[in-house]
Order: structure tokens, then sequence, then C-alpha cells
């Protein structure tokens, strides 16, 4: 395939689909998307006949690779001839033939969601890459996302009505506005993750496991499989944790619960549940660099129940004082603790 301004070979774009292209290639693909409508439209198109291709609808079936692109360039020339639009030919070549059957399989796969959820790359797309510091910014539907150092997400200009898809490479914090009508949906590496309305952070590095923490509401993490069609899933709720290994695809239910500074990088969110005070102690010197003692070592197991965000060292020590009625002095970055806390109760 090629175009005036830009060359996008098959390659690229088959790997494109994957999801397995680098910054610098996605973004490349994402200019030569934008530089015509008719790009997009083949990108679409094409997708949409290998889905066809391999007969997804109503019930998915294994592709045999070579009867599926024979198919797929039957379909093109058809669709030329009805629709008389200058269509630039698809010549099967060698990249085609080099591709393992499962590589062509898992197109496929990808093509399932696309006619579950629609194109993932509208003709107006937007691609936020952050590098060395965390950036924040608001999608189309005012939800907002957090990308911390080394990530990029992928959206459009204006979501679908039938859903809210985006793509996201590395690590991001999303607090989703509430729709049910219109599902918000993250494909990050291998697995997919669907929400409603909530908060919570979604991990993907290249070539690693796909890990989600939950701050609040109820998250679905889920994998397509490439073959089958069939999908795996379980649901996450507040404070829960869950990850799509590399290695199996399985989607899981971590045994351990989120720890209270996991989505801390975001927005300086703090979430202690039944959190021994010598562990609230212990991220707070973690993050605001001070020492926090105690005059009476008992009181460091005592269960505390709170959540902060932005919230200053000053303003968290406090509230912690006033909850176990302790008196606080402060010197300089130290804090001192007096009293006997939840031991007098």
């Amino acid at each position: 395939m090629e175009n005036n301004k830009l060359h996008i070979d098959e390659v690229i774009l088959a790997q494109f689909l994957l999801g397995e292209t680098t910054a610098h290639q996605t973004e490349q693909v994402m200019q030569w998307l934008l530089e015509s409508a008719q790009n997009q439209k083949m990108l679409d198109q094409l997708e949409t006949l290998w889905a066809e291709s391999g007969k997804l609808t109503p019930t998915p079936v294994a592709v045999d690779v070579q009867q599926a692109w024979d198919l797929v360039s039957e379909k093109v020339d058809s669709y030329s001839q009805h629709q008389n639009a200058k269509i630039i030919p698809i010549v099967k070549t060698n990249w085609f033939r080099m591709i393992s059957g499962a590589a062509a399989v898992l197109i496929v796969g990808l093509a399932i969601f696309r006619i579950v959820f629609g194109p993932l790359f509208p003709a107006q797309t937007r691609t936020l890459v952050s590098t060395d510091t965390m950036i924040k910014t608001f999608l189309p539907d005012g939800s907002v996302v957090a990308l911390n150092s080394n990530s990029q997400i992928s959206f459009p200009e204006k979501f679908d009505k039938k859903n809210r898809a985006v793509i996201l490479e590395g690590e991001g914090f999303f607090k989703v506005q509430p729709n049910p009508k219109q599902p918000f949906v993250i494909q990050a590496g291998g697995a997919f993750v669907k929400v409603l309305g909530t908060s919570f952070s979604v991990k993907a590095h290249r070539g690693s496991d796909v890990e989600i923490a939950v701050a609040t509401g109820l998250v679905e993490l889920y994998r397509i499989d490439s073959i089958t069609g069939d999908t795996a899933s379980v649901q996450l709720a507040s404070g829960q944790k869950g990850i799509l290994p590399h290695a199996s695809g399985i989607p899981k239910l971590l045994d351990q619960p989120m720890a209270p500074d996991d989505l801390f990088w975001a927005d300086q969110t703090l979430i202690f549940k039944k959190t021994k005070l010598s562990t609230v102690f212990e991220v707070l010197t973690k993050h605001y660099q001070v020492l926090v003692k105690v005059s009476n070592p008992g009181v460091l197991d005592c269960l505390y129940t709170a959540s902060f965000t932005g919230n200053s060292i000053d303003e968290i020590l406090s509230l912690i004082a006033i909850t176990y009625k302790f008196e606080m002095v402060h010197y300089d970055t130290m804090y001192e603790l007096k009293g006997n806390g939840c031991l007098d109760e």
C-alpha cells in the first residue's frame, strides 16, 4: 500500500493491527491515517473483510489463512466494482506468506473486537505520549486519564455512540464518567478492560503482564481468544487487583488487595482499609520524606481506615491524631504522636 506522502507497508499495518508497533511506527501509521479519509477507509475495509473471510458472524471459527486471503481479495474486487470508488489494489506480497497462521488469526481476533465495539481508530485520532514525567488529559467524554512516565494512549477526537474505546501502552490511571449506555473499553496489550464508570489503574508495558488496580466501582478484565472467539474474564471490585499474565493469557483475580499507595503516582491518592498504623506511617514516610514517632509502640497495631487525595502531610497526620485522640508535636520533618490511641478503647 502506498501513499504520496508516507509509505506504510503491509508489515507495519499488520503489526499495527496486532498492537505490536513501536511508538514511532504507531505515530507514522496514525499520521498516514490522518492524511486522507481513503487511508482510513482502506484500513477499516481490510479489517472488516478479514473478519468476514473468517465467517466470524454469527459464530467465530478457525481460519484457513490462504482461503481467507483469497476471499478478502475477491471481496475487495467486488467492492471496487460496485462502489465505483478508487481503491488502491491489494497485492499479496511475500510479507503475508512469511506471517504465521497464528499471527493471521490474531488479526481476525482483533477484528472480532472491531465488529463488537466498532472501529478503534476513527479518522480523527489523538495519541498522547508521556516520556519522563506524568501527564494528565481529559478524554472526549470528560473522563480523565493520568499517564505515568514512558506511556502512551490513543483515542478518537469523538467517541463512537456505542462505546468509548481507547488503546493504552504503559501505565494509566482512569477516572471514567458514568454512562451505562456507552461502555468505556481499554485495549492494553492482549487484554481488554471494560467499565461503566469508575476509577482504576492499568499497567500494560510491552511484553509484560497486564495489571489492574480498582479504586472505585466495578471493572471487567477480559481477553478474546484469537482462534475461537471465546472470552475469558474476571470482575474486579473496589480495592481489588487483577492480572492478565503475558504467558498464559488467562485473566485472574489476585489474592493480595491493593497497596495503600498503588495510585499515589497518579493523583496522590492513598487508600487505607483496616491498615495497621505501622504501615500507614511507613507509607507516609516513603512519599512525604518525614519521620513519624509514637510515644506508645502499642498503637502501631491500631487499624486505620481512610482515603486521601492530594492532602498535605500535616492534614493527614492531623486527621489521624483527631481520630485516635493523639497529641501531635511537629519538629521540622519529624512528627511525634503522644497517647494510647485504640488501646484506650
